[in-house]
């Protein structure tokens, strides 16, 4: 079965049906306070230069340069999951991107750098909306996914950058 088919099988998510921390979309903040954080890095991306951080390992925030400030236009929630033969595991709970900046590559973007720079082992949530199926498929593409059935009849994605892409 290819993961088009198991995405397709999930539950999907409704429209509405979140309680995510849109009210950090679209805040400005001075870039100088971003330099006070252990936990960032920065990247270039659609000709923009993204800032990824994080102050507690939880939310991990997506920022734009915008002159002295920054523009924070997505971020992920990140919850320690526990998965029999994968290290460092977290389950992404929440995701989102500013509606301005969806299709663009910014979640993909941050994805990418959370399994690249963290090194981390990133576990799907049991439902998603469609923008998150797409950045799910589009990583498997180039990472692989596992695929994990949790004996509840729910599957969940796992990526690693080290995945092995099964025929699925």
């Amino acid at each position: 079965m290819r993961l088009d088919n198991i995405l397709i099988e999930m539950s999907q998510a409704k429209s509405g049906d979140h309680d995510f921390n849109s009210s950090q979309l679209d805040l400005e903040i001075p870039k100088a306070i971003l330099s006070q954080l252990n936990n960032q890095w920065i990247r270039n991306h659609n000709g923009n230069h993204c800032y990824i951080f994080s102050e507690n390992g939880e939310y991990y925030y997506l920022a734009i340069e915008l002159g002295n400030d920054v523009k924070i236009i997505g971020y992920v929630r990140l919850e320690k999951f526990n998965l029999k033969g994968y290290n460092n595991t977290y389950q992404v709970t929440e995701s989102e991107i500013s509606k301005k900046y969806r299709g663009k590559g910014y979640a993909k973007l941050l994805y990418e750098q959370l399994l690249r720079r963290k090194n981390m082992t990133l576990v799907s949530d049991y439902s998603q909306f469609d923008g998150v199926r797409n950045v799910w498929s589009s990583l498997s593409k180039k990472y692989g996914v596992d695929v994990y059935d949790d004996n509840k009849n729910k599957v969940l994605l796992v990526l690693k950058e080290n995945s092995f892409l099964e025929n699925l």
